[in-house]
């Protein structure tokens, strides 16, 4: 969710970039042979000449060695949890899904006027009646769910694409900064809170009193904030910055200590509300009941994802924490 993406990178020249990192030390000569072409698409390819279709291209990334289903199936994972990556890469419809998939309830004209082109061609891009070229589906990777560095870090690493290797670093440190001072998170929320918006100006621990922060702790988050370039100074108050989002999907490393953090918060928090605020249920289930648990699990998840999004006037912060969880010991991930 980076949307410095859209205004400082160059789609095309990405695919080209792409395209010759799939190469490697082959020579381009030696690239057309292994993918059966008699004229030079290497090159073509990587001047910008023209472009393969996304599904062209996850054909190439196989005869180049990679394992383009394998790395399909870790973006979904961190993208799209519970809609498991299945069947071919170089499928058309498989990736046109993907993307219909990844771009929710964000309306197709929207969409559309993100990536530049008309709605009418998006939708076919979109329910797989045309096939789309490679800087088209970045293009419409990160403008319809903002996770195309995430989808780049599936295969290779970005820092390796000239035209990605400043992005990707950048995002790493916040990364960093996030893993470092994760309330950073509680004052993105809380800085779309409306009461703030209505101040004249700046009172320091006014945000941090909406989440449980001190005001030195708020001082901290706000800092990680404003290195991260996701809010800004105005002159009187700090605001979000428009052009950046955060999303800790792009840090697989971070899911478990930030799922102790919340967990931490949560459990710090269960003297100072009301009991009905928290809830458990013991079950006994087959292993029907529990693989229909978890699919109920990441629906709710994501329905509360949407909420969130539809709520554009904020006045409550709310931490939702979820766990479904078998008691068996050794019953790990994926058990």
């Amino acid at each position: 969710m980076v949307k410095a993406v859209e205004e400082g990178m160059d789609y095309e020249a990405l695919a080209s970039d792409f395209l010759r990192a799939l190469r490697g030390k082959r020579s381009q000569a030696s690239f057309n042979r292994r993918l059966g072409k008699r004229s030079n698409v290497a090159y073509r390819w990587e001047a910008g000449l023209r472009y393969p279709t996304a599904a062209e291209t996850m054909y190439v990334a196989s005869r180049m060695g990679n394992d383009p289903v394998a790395a399909l199936r870790r973006f979904h994972a961190m993208h799209l949890a519970g809609r498991a990556f299945a069947g071919a890469a170089d499928d058309p419809t498989n990736l046109a899904s993907m993307l219909a998939a990844l771009r929710g309830d964000l309306p197709m004209a929207e969409l559309a006027r993100r990536c530049g082109r008309s709605r009418h061609t998006v939708a076919r891009w979109l329910s797989g009646e045309t096939r789309v070229r490679l800087p088209d589906f970045f293009r419409v990777l990160q403008e319809g769910s903002r996770s195309l560095l995430t989808f780049l870090a599936c295969f290779l690493s970005p820092a390796v694409l000239p035209s990605a290797r400043d992005e990707w670093a950048r995002v790493q440190a916040i990364g960093d900064e996030i893993r470092d001072t994760p309330e950073a998170l509680l004052l993105f929320v809380a800085m779309g809170l409306e009461s703030y918006r209505q101040l004249s100006r700046h009172e320091p621990g006014f945000l941090g009193a909406h989440v449980g922060l001190t005001p030195e702790r708020e001082a901290a988050a706000l800092a990680v904030l404003s290195r991260a370039k996701v809010i800004r100074w105005n002159g009187r108050r700090w605001v979000l910055d428009r052009t950046e989002e955060l999303d800790t999907r792009r840090y697989p490393d971070m899911y478990v200590p930030l799922k102790r953090y919340f967990a931490q918060l949560a459990l710090e928090r269960l003297d100072h509300v009301e009991a009905d605020r928290f809830s458990w249920v013991l079950l006994g289930l087959d292993e029907a009941g529990l693989k229909e648990l978890r699919e109920a699990q990441r629906a709710f998840h994501d329905r509360l994802r949407d909420l969130g999004a539809r709520n554009r006037r904020v006045e409550h912060i709310a931490l939702v924490n979820m766990q479904a969880i078998p008691l068996r010991l050794g019953d790990g991930p994926g058990a």
